[in-house]
């Protein structure tokens, strides 16, 4: 039974994966590719006779997670949680298990932006995987998100302790240092991210974000340029487009707004 649910469990995490490792935050949910998707199916037994069929429950979380639609997902995945809860009997889940299950709930509230119930999630998650890193960093994610930067850079510190090479860790606190207006700060922290994952497009809007507040636009608009044409690559109407490049209006906007500026300046001292 154990390794069954070890099974579901793997799905859940596979499936869930696309909505909370987003590449842009906010906008990005559903771009995390899942080809080894098709490959997992949950075992339609007696197991889950109190459950959902597993195979419906995975077929409909993909199809809203690539409707971007993930708040519907997150929802269906705390109900069908929940119900392997009820299901199952008293003592059957193991820490392993349970663990995991608390981290999907985190990851679940947190893409509902129900961050409190999320900290607690992941809260219990450790209490079953004190060496599950990601825990952490996913309450790093989450003060940042609510403006506690102070409290979210001592978790990413303190995960860099135990793991210099974490990704995430640096990119948290590289967006804490953003929110902070500590602009080169947050650029060594996402070239520290980057030389790790080059492939995390997270870490290059971060990059245009730190060159923008250093109000150093050409190469903000020049990683911005890039990153829409990776997304490019996904068609020219996803909301991921329509946010990059309205940010990089911006930076052309206040580009010009400041050549202007400094050209009426010159003009005066003349």
């Amino acid at each position: 039974m154990a390794n069954k649910l070890k099974h579901v469990i793997i799905v859940l995490l596979l499936t869930f994966g696309m909505i909370t490792n987003n590449v842009i935050a906010k906008t990005a949910d559903s771009l995390q590719s899942s080809t080894k998707l098709k490959d997992y199916v949950i075992p339609n037994d007696s197991l889950y006779s109190g459950v959902e069929k597993g195979e419906d429950f995975r077929r409909a979380t993909q199809e809203n997670t690539f409707a971007g639609k993930p708040k519907l997902a997150a929802k269906e995945m705390l109900e069908t949680i929940d119900k392997i809860y009820v299901t199952l009997p008293s003592g059957s889940l193991t820490k392993e298990i349970q663990g995991q299950l608390w981290f999907l709930k985190g990851q679940s509230y947190t893409t509902l932006h129900q961050y409190e119930e999320a900290i607690k999630a992941f809260d219990e998650s450790i209490k079953y995987e004190p060496n599950n890193l990601q825990s952490y960093s996913n309450i790093s994610y989450i003060l940042n998100q609510q403006v506690k930067y102070g409290e979210s850079i001592k978790i990413s510190d303190w995960i860099i302790s135990k793991n210099a090479l974490f990704t995430n860790a640096y990119l948290n606190k590289g967006y804490s240092l953003l929110g902070l207006l500590k602009y080169q700060e947050a650029i060594d922290n996402f070239e520290k991210a980057r030389k790790l994952n080059r492939e995390n497009i997270t870490v290059y809007l971060g990059y245009a974000k730190g060159y923008a507040g250093l109000k150093q636009h050409d190469e903000a608009i020049e990683i911005y340029d890039g990153i829409i044409k990776y997304f490019g690559k996904e068609g020219e109407n996803t909301p991921q487009l329509k946010v990059l490049n309205q940010l990089r209006k911006e930076q052309i906007n206040l580009k010009n707004k400041e050549g202007f500026s400094l050209t009426n300046n010159q003009k005066q001292k003349k």
